[in-house]
Order: C-alpha cells, then structure tokens, then sequence
C-alpha cells in the first residue's frame, strides 16, 4: 500500500517539475529605440527565410538566431516558421549555395542574444521570456 502511494507520489511530482520548466514562453526582442511595437507572425516568418530585410523605418534587419540544436530554436521554428530544424538547414542550404541568401547570425545563449541586440539597432531575436528585461523591447510572444 505505501509502495502504491509513494509511486503515485512520484508520478505526479515529475509531472508538476516538467511542466514546471516547459512553461517559459519565447519572446521576440528588438533594440529598444527601434520604432517597431508588435509584429505579425508571416512577417517573423518572412525575416527569419531572409524574405524581408529592411524594418518599416529602412533600416536593414539583422536576424539573430539561437545555437543549432537548442530547444528555443526548434520550438520557435515549429511554432513561427512552421518548419523543423532539418527543413530550416535544407532550406538555407539551398540559398546559400545558390547565393540568394544569408541564414541569421548564431549567438551562444539568451545572454549573449540579449546583450547584441541591446548595442545593434538592427538587430531581431527570440530569447526565452524569463530573460527578458528593460535592455530589450518585446515585440511578439511566441505561442
């Protein structure tokens, strides 16, 4: 019987721990003097597969991207792009060799992420939504 309890016990802490840490939204940050307040999600799309690159004001867009096989890049490019990452590399392999195309820069983490786009006007990221903060301007919530 107290076998029985204590596995139920376990089983339902995992659940509520897991479900814990897959609640963190991502978020797409601009330079918080960029004059874009919000964004469409076709018109994330259309930056992140290099179809728009110039922000309503002129100014030329410079995608950030996450590191290659993390959970913000996969959950973002499923969510926004609707592709996954092995259709995201085909799909810039193409452009690249075709030369119509340059993916978005790779940074290491939401810091560092966070840290550019603070200092490059230019720049259009995705970081998770427990690191964003007043050096930043949320402009979309991935959903």
């Amino acid at each position: 019987m107290k076998n029985k309890i204590f596995k139920k016990l376990f089983f339902v802490s995992v659940l509520l721990l897991s479900s814990t840490y897959s609640n963190a939204e991502l978020v797409v940050i601009v330079h918080p003097g960029n004059s874009l307040e919000a964004i469409t999600k076709d018109k994330l799309k259309r930056i992140y597969l290099g179809k728009n690159k110039e922000f309503p004001n002129g100014l030329i867009i410079a995608a950030l991207d996450q590191e290659k096989e993390s959970e913000e890049k996969e959950e973002f490019y499923k969510k926004v792009v609707g592709k996954s990452l092995s259709q995201v590399s085909a799909y810039w392999s193409r452009l690249i060799f075709t030369g119509k195309g340059v993916p978005p820069r790779v940074l290491a983490n939401d810091k560092e992420i966070k840290s550019w786009v603070a200092s490059h006007p230019e720049s259009i990221a995705y970081i998770n939504s427990e690191n964003a903060d007043d050096s930043i301007k949320i402009i979309f919530d991935v959903k």
